[in-house]
């Protein structure tokens, strides 16, 4: 058989190409057979064929590479004529001036030769191939080459393994493996690619049947450029004795471009007014002023401190409920900087940082112009308090913080897609976040970046409530929608149930039979205890539903009767009429599931029932009955209500809206839910947010109840330092000791 390669021209290179017909034989009992060439420029004197021996078992398969030279030594491109005295070649192919040819060796044990011819006149080469029939030679030598190579970090570099028996002869077909002692320096593939992945030393190991071969691979780093500026965020903070600031360094080339992982060095000018960490936390020691130098080769950048006297009264929280709070002139925090704004004295940290501001913490990326929380109902503290997320307009899209600090510790996992997502409310997966976007539900551990549970939906559903919804209290049901139907999934199926990865998802249910005209769903949820489902429809109108234990199949639960001035029906599952509401469970009345949120049937202020009735009002999600939580005497309007406090039951959460000369005017109320209308009054929010959503502050307690988060520009009364209404940022308030 005959087999004739490619003729077509090639591109010419700085050595001039030759044309030569290419034939291959087939077998030994072929003739060779080949054209005329035509004239060339130039023509291989000789040629040199590797390997030029080779032992093969019978029916075995290896490579051979030949090269044409010229008279003076230069390679040529041109084309070749394989050919073989045994066995045959399968293929050949040409990569500029290197030739290929794939060998298999006939059944027979004897001696073969393959040979390589560029043109007539020129010189060929052979090498000889042992086809042996005992058993094949062991490997007692690896040889990996070049055995010491230099490679720049992010470049790559080949390597070669060749295997020999103890006679040196070289062994074909052999399976050799590649390992890297450092991968964090240096990778190697499967089939020898070692890549630089930092500065250092790695020895990569190639072996084969237990013996190895190693290759010394340095990686090297490009000079970094220099820095020319170095700024120091914020400028200028004030703070009050024996709190902090944190300070952050950015340095930045003769372009302005930013650069990372430079060593800054910090110093104070007045260690007794504030003195400063290697990381540049800044502590306020006594009154006075003090400056603050951030020093990278020898660039320098300042900020300027001013420690005023701790406050002398305040501190305490104000649990007298019928006082009316003039709300302070306060300049805005600096970035965590600890303030005691009157009339509370507790204190308020902001947590995210200026806009443009690098992150910090080993984060690529900076702060955007919207860094803050997700929602009230979106507790922002994992279950353990160790990380706090919040969402960031810019890059990264999320940021992950010490739940105590509020340090930047880490980003969003390059390998998460985020949807609509919550942390898991047990300890058990406390790094875990629940996530629903799209046909699929998944966790998701954002310390480690790897899914640890998913699931395929019936159809695609609008994230979680959708934005509004939570999982039971123990982690394990959560109800999904789209905008006319819902389901419950069993994430964690318990006896006698078979356990994940078996699924659980239950049949989906139309909410479009409401019966009071529009049936558009604004949120569904699971109730804590995972018995009962509610759909809020647009206008705030709360339907309950039953979840059947075993089909989770979907049904109106019955009420005992319906409030005057509300919506649906009881017989429907309608229950009173509820704006920006929470559910939890009440200890007060034997863990039932209960819903809080606005008045919204227009009865505040109104007897009903033998109850006047409040601003706040929480249901009984069992039967619908009612319990106003707050005096509607002189009561501003209270907006959104949080029941996030796990580890604290009998509380919600409440921010209120400004309203001036009213009770709990722009504040942020802890309310008791035993009917005795008990509060803890905890700050002022100091946002203006009308036309402005994110503004809006959406206060949300930790997982204790000892913290609330929230949103504020810092635009209302305000001071000498007011914020900007179009910046929105996170602060938190700490009622701890």
């Amino acid at each position: 058989m005959t087999h004739v390669a490619d003729t077509r021209t090639r591109p010419r290179t700085s050595v001039r190409a030759i044309m030569v017909t290419l034939v291959t034989v087939a077998s030994c009992t072929n003739g060779v057979t080949s054209s005329t060439p035509p004239v060339a420029e130039e023509t291989a004197a000789r040629v040199v064929l590797t390997p030029s021996t080779i032992y093969l078992a019978p029916n075995a398969t290896t490579d051979f590479v030949a090269v044409g030279f010229t008279a003076t030594g230069d390679s040529v491109r041109g084309e070749l004529a394989w050919s073989a005295t045994g066995g045959n070649i399968e293929a050949s192919s040409t990569s500029g001036a290197r030739h290929l040819a794939r060998y298999h060796a006939g059944g027979a044990c004897e001696t073969f030769r393959v040979i390589a011819t560029a043109s007539p006149g020129a010189k060929a080469d052979t090498s000889e191939i042992v086809v042996t029939c005992a058993p094949p030679a062991s490997v007692a030598n690896v040889a990996v080459t070049p055995s010491a190579p230099s490679v720049e970090r992010g470049a790559t570099v080949q390597l070669s393994a060749v295997t020999r028996d103890s006679s040196a002869n070289v062994l074909g077909g052999r399976t050799v493996t590649w390992s890297s002692s450092a991968t964090s320096v240096a990778t190697v593939s499967g089939s020898g690619l070692v890549t630089g992945v930092a500065a250092g030393s790695a020895t990569i190991t190639a072996t084969s049947e237990g013996k190895s071969g190693t290759s010394a691979v340095t990686v090297t780093v490009p000079a970094p450029p220099a820095v020319a500026t170095v700024t120091v965020t914020p400028p200028s903070s004030s703070l009050q004795q024996g709190n902090s600031v944190q300070l952050t360094a950015t340095t930045r080339d003769a372009s302005g471009t930013v650069l990372t992982g430079r060593t800054i060095a910090w110093s104070t000018s007045a260690p007794s007014i504030a003195t400063i960490s290697g990381e540049g936390l800044v502590t306020a020691v006594g009154p006075g002023t003090a400056t603050l130098t951030a020093t990278s080769e020898g660039r320098s950048g300042t900020a300027v401190v001013t420690v005023t006297p701790p406050p002398t009264t305040g501190g305490s929280v104000i649990t007298d409920a019928s006082r009316v709070l003039t709300i302070a002139d306060v300049p805005r925090p600096g970035y965590l900087s600890l303030v005691s704004p009157a009339p509370f004295g507790l204190r308020v940290t902001r947590i995210s940082n200026e806009p443009g501001t690098a992150i910090g913490g080993g984060i690529s990326g900076s702060w955007g112009t919207d860094a803050r929380h997700h929602y009230q109902k979106d507790q922002p503290w994992s279950r353990d308090g160790a990380l706090l997320v919040l969402q960031n307009n810019a890059s990264p899209s999320q940021v992950y913080l010490d739940g105590e600090t509020y340090q930047p510790v880490r980003g969003k996992c390059a390998n998460y897609s985020i949807g609509d997502d919550r942390w898991h409310p047990t300890l058990a997966h406390a790094q875990e976040r629940i996530s629903a976007s799209g046909l699929e539900l998944k966790w998701f551990n954002v310390v480690t970046c790897t899914k640890t549970r998913s699931w395929a939906l019936p159809f695609s559903v609008n994230g979680i409530g959708p934005s509004e919804g939570n999982a039971s209290f123990d982690g394990r049901f959560v109800a999904l929608a789209d905008g006319t139907r819902f389901f419950v999934v069993d994430m964690d199926p318990q006896p006698p149930f078979a356990a994940y990865p078996a699924q659980r998802i239950g049949p989906a249910r139309s909410v479009t039979d409401c019966g009071i005209g529009s049936c558009a769903i604004d949120w569904v949820s699971i109730s804590p205890s995972g018995k009962y489902a509610i759909v809020s429809y647009d206008g705030d109108y709360v339907r309950v539903f039953n979840v059947n234990p075993t089909t989770l199949e979907l049904t109106p639960r019955p009420m005992q009767t319906t409030y005057a001035s509300c919506s649906g029906t009881a017989a429907n599952g309608f229950i009173y009429d509820l704006g920006h509401a929470d559910m939890t469970l009440n200890p007060f009345d034997n863990n039932e599931d209960v819903i809080i949120g606005q008045e919204h049937c227009g009865n505040r202020g109104k007897t009903i029932s033998g109850m006047l009735i409040g601003g706040v009002m929480m249901s009984r999600i069992r039967d619908g009955a009612i319990t106003p939580l707050t005096d509607p005497t002189n009561e501003a309007y209270p907006h959104h209500v949080s029941a996030r406090n796990y580890d604290r039951p009998g509380w919600v959460y409440v921010g209120y809206y400004p309203a001036a000369g009213k009770r709990f005017d722009d504040e942020i109320v802890a309310i008791r839910i035993d009917g005795s209308k008990s509060v803890e009054r905890l700050a002022h929010k100091h946002s203006a947010f009308s036309g402005c959503y994110r503004c809006e502050s959406h206060a949300v307690p930790s997982p204790d109840g000892q913290r609330v988060l929230w949103a504020s520009n810092w635009v209302n009364n305000a001071g000498s330092g007011p914020g900007t209404s179009s910046v929105i940022q996170a602060y938190i308030v700490d009622k701890r000791p």
